[in-house]
């Protein structure tokens, strides 16, 4: 935390941070980093599960360039372990695909979608 410093009121800032300050909301600025690599501003995390699902999606996408730009595939498995094997083969109900196009909270991906559920009752009715 040496490096950082707390926003306050009279400091030189965007206007998107200074709404924040004034709602006494913890914003951050990291000079060293900064001067090296240019604006930077930091904020504790609101949603850990939306940080988990932003990190995910960047590192599956970085991990899909660099394997197919090797030309090699996506999957590998050490030996020992066992293989896969298929929960579940058909489609959504429509009720289902459609709950979970429109939930605020599903996070839509390019070849999926996902959503935690609150109860196994939402699962069976769903399913």
């Amino acid at each position: 935390m040496e490096h950082l410093h707390r926003f306050q009121l009279g400091d030189q800032m965007s206007a998107y941070i200074a709404k924040k300050v004034r709602k006494g909301q913890e914003v951050y600025s990291w000079k060293k980093y900064q001067d090296t690599f240019g604006w930077c501003d930091l904020e504790p995390i609101a949603s850990h599960d939306g940080a988990c699902k932003y990190v995910t999606k960047y590192i599956s996408k970085a991990l899909d360039k660099s394997v197919s730009d090797a030309g090699k595939h996506m999957f590998y498995a050490s030996l020992g372990l066992h293989r896969r094997s298929r929960a579940y083969l058909g489609d959504c109900k429509p009720a289902m695909l459609d709950y979970l196009q429109n939930h605020p909270k599903a996070y839509k991906g390019d070849y999926t979608v996902c959503l935690w559920l609150d109860s196994l009752q939402d699962v069976q009715q769903y399913l």
